[in-house]
């Protein structure tokens, strides 16, 4: 999935791996950014660097205290077939830039949130051109529905909204199928971030495919 922060000249980008599509990607759970200089030609890409990847089982770093969403929760840490979806990128009104990110995986489905530190425009190709840092995240209201896209409002970042995805995709490869192939009821789940208690509320029913 890639996203686009015109403000920053930014373009963002999840790995989507996953065994049900035949990819491995145990070792491959990463954000990464690259820098997009005037029009969106070849030549005005700059390199591709790694941004955030998920701590392996053997990390002993003191876990990081989430400042928003729930309060329980912790930055991801051994998981093998972690798959990042959904994404938004935005900056608030405080001038902060925050980014949401789905994670899909058998033992967590999250929004995983993010503050973003954009570097000036004047640093060089090879230096990475932003940094994040994990600050919190929000689950699904039973922790197993699949999440598929996330946005929030620009104003403080309050609320968030995420979209269901496919609830097949922890099922076997038939079932995800026989889903992607027919039209599914989608809810459109709103959070807000400054409840004490999180808890998701519907605001929107539709059909996709």
């Amino acid at each position: 999935i890639v996203e686009e922060s015109p403000e920053t000249s930014l373009v963002f980008a999840t790995s989507f791996r996953h065994p049900l599509f035949g990819i491995d990607g145990k070792d491959e759970h990463y954000l990464r950014v690259m820098r997009v200089k005037g029009s969106q030609s070849r030549e005005n890409f700059g390199p591709i660097h790694e941004l955030w990847r998920a701590r392996n089982s053997t990390d002993d770093t003191e876990d990081i205290l989430p400042t928003i969403g729930d309060r329980s929760c912790r930055e991801p840490k051994g998981l093998q077939y972690l798959a990042l979806h959904g994404m938004q990128v935005k900056k608030l009104r405080n001038g902060k830039t925050r980014m949401a990110v789905v994670l899909h995986h058998e033992q967590r489905e999250s929004i995983e949130l993010f503050d973003v530190d954009i570097k000036g425009k004047d640093i060089s190709d090879a230096a990475v051109p932003a940094e994040v840092k994990w600050i919190g995240c929000v689950s699904p209201p039973t922790g197993k529905e699949s999440l598929n896209d996330v946005d929030f409002d620009s104003e403080d970042g309050r609320y968030l909204f995420a979209s269901e995805g496919l609830t097949a995709l922890y099922e076997d490869k038939w079932n995800l199928l026989k889903e992607l192939a027919s039209p599914t009821p989608g809810r459109i789940w709103m959070y807000d971030l400054h409840e004490e208690t999180i808890v998701p509320k519907v605001i929107d029913t539709t059909s996709h495919a």
